[in-house]
């Protein structure tokens, strides 16, 4: 018989995963806890991002939130590109 492998401290717990009464939680969720980084933005500017791209680039989400993507870029050039 296989045992289940423990859970990482960080992770959902089971009852995060029941569908909760409103369907934007359910899209918040996600985007939080998505194994991947992703950023809402508005005319190239981050108006959300979630924990992973605050890692990806050692900021964190107040540090993002409001500023262009061009900040992400090692130059101007690049971010015109």
């Amino acid at each position: 018989m296989v045992s289940p492998k423990p859970r990482p401290p960080d992770a959902l717990p089971p009852t995060a995963l029941v569908a909760p009464h409103h369907p934007s939680i359910d899209y918040q969720l996600a985007f939080e806890h998505a194994p991947m980084g992703m950023v809402l933005s508005r005319q190239r500017v981050m108006v959300d991002c979630n924990a992973f791209v605050c890692e990806m680039f050692g900021a964190t989400r107040e540090q993002l939130i409001g500023q262009s993507f061009a900040i992400l870029y090692p130059s101007v050039a690049e971010y015109e590109r």
